[in-house]
């Protein structure tokens, strides 16, 4: 591999070397639990970004991640973001705010 294409993979990887994260489950929010799937890893990126992980992929997870996830090859979050039948909305999803509320306690 070239000297110069090392230190750019190098790079671009290094936004999330260290970044604030948390692995959050459905055992941990019970009822509350938004997603699909049974485990995530919130994670807090470099400009106010926020992704989610799960299953191997990188979902967006806030507006300013949504932004930047066509660029990025982040996916739609709202792949795993589960309907909820009770609020009378057909595609309305289930409420979103209690990874929310974690993820803001993480980035801070």
């Amino acid at each position: 591999m070239q000297p110069r294409i090392f230190v750019l993979l190098i790079a671009m990887s290094s936004s999330a070397i260290g970044a604030p994260s948390a692995v959050v489950t459905k055992a941990e929010f019970g009822a509350r639990w938004p997603l699909k799937v049974n485990q995530a890893t919130l994670e807090c990126r470099e400009g106010g970004q926020i992704v989610l992980k799960a299953n191997g992929k990188t979902y967006w997870f806030n507006g300013l991640a949504n932004g930047a996830a066509k660029r990025m090859g982040w996916s739609n979050l709202e792949d795993i973001w589960i309907d909820d039948p009770d609020f009378g909305i057909p595609g309305a999803k289930k409420n979103i705010g209690p990874l929310n509320d974690r993820v803001q306690q993480l980035c801070r």
